[in-house]
């Protein structure tokens, strides 16, 4: 007779965490699988390789921020190049919308995606990262390395870094209505997203000193970047640990509102009325 009995309240919850719990490791595994077959896992290895080399032919003329630079230009080509592919390639497909029928929450194929994308990204800036520190021995330009927690520090923005990029460029994904108009949209936000960390770059820390650079996403994550490297820690580290979180929530918001519509196929719509 108890096995007709009305579940309670925290036995249905249960029942709905595994539920969702296992669509979301079968969605992980999908994302993996398919990542590997179209090769983006493979492009990731050689632009790693390709960035290590860079880090090496430099050598001591690699300053903090020009390390930060490159350990955040593979964030930023997955989250704003192969997130958009994959998307793109899954509503051809039909796979957004067959998602949209079954009972699969909107917000699991998000995490899905950051899951999988963020491992990719995460360990190829830890890669690039270690090429340029060791964490053991001599910082950028011969310094005396990064401090004791730079790593964690390092460890910590490079997965904040790949979550913001991932989500954002899923969500762009998500609303525009072709690739062209996807590859538009990441273009100019690729650019509003390079001044602080190329400045910092070419410029040094105290580029990032003037309060307008502040404005932009990457300044945050320039700055914590520059200081998994060997750059000092200051009072401004707080407030970007802070801002690389905060913009990370807004990516995610962005992301969940995307896939939402991309799920009700409602997404695009707008511009394809237009064409």
């Amino acid at each position: 007779m108890d096995l007709l009995r009305p579940a309670e309240p925290r036995e249905a919850a249960a029942c709905t965490a595994i539920s969702d719990g296992a669509r979301l490791a079968a969605f992980i595994r999908y994302d993996w699988i398919n990542q590997t077959r179209q090769n983006m896992v493979a492009a990731t290895v050689l632009s790693t390789l390709a960035l290590c080399g860079v880090v090496l032919l430099a050598g001591d003329a690699l300053t903090p921020g020009a390390a930060a630079l490159l350990i955040f230009i593979d964030p930023a080509s997955v989250g704003l190049g192969f997130v958009g592919a994959a998307v793109f390639l899954e509503r051809a497909t039909g796979v957004l919308l067959a998602l949209g029928a079954t009972p699969a929450r909107p917000a699991l194929y998000v995490i899905s995606k950051c899951a999988v994308f963020c491992a990719i990204g995460v360990g190829s800036g830890m890669i690039v990262a270690a090429v340029i520190t060791d964490f053991w021995r001599d910082g950028p330009g011969g310094a005396a390395g990064p401090l004791p927690g730079a790593a964690a520090i390092l460890f910590a923005t490079l997965i904040l870094a790949n979550a913001a990029a991932t989500l954002f460029g899923l969500g762009l994904a998500c609303g525009a209505p072709s690739m062209n108009a996807f590859l538009l949209r990441s273009g100019l936000a690729s650019i509003a997203l390079a001044p602080p960390i190329v400045a910092q770059a070419a410029l040094g820390p105290g580029a990032l000193a003037h309060p307008l650079h502040w404005l932009f996403p990457s300044a945050p994550f320039a700055h914590l970047l520059a200081v998994g490297v060997g750059e000092p820690v200051s009072m401004a580290t707080a407030a970007a640990g802070l801002g690389a979180l905060f913009w990370t929530v807004l990516a995610a918001a962005f992301a969940l509102h995307g896939v939402s519509a991309a799920f009700t196929g409602t997404a695009g719509a707008k511009g394809n009325r237009r064409g």
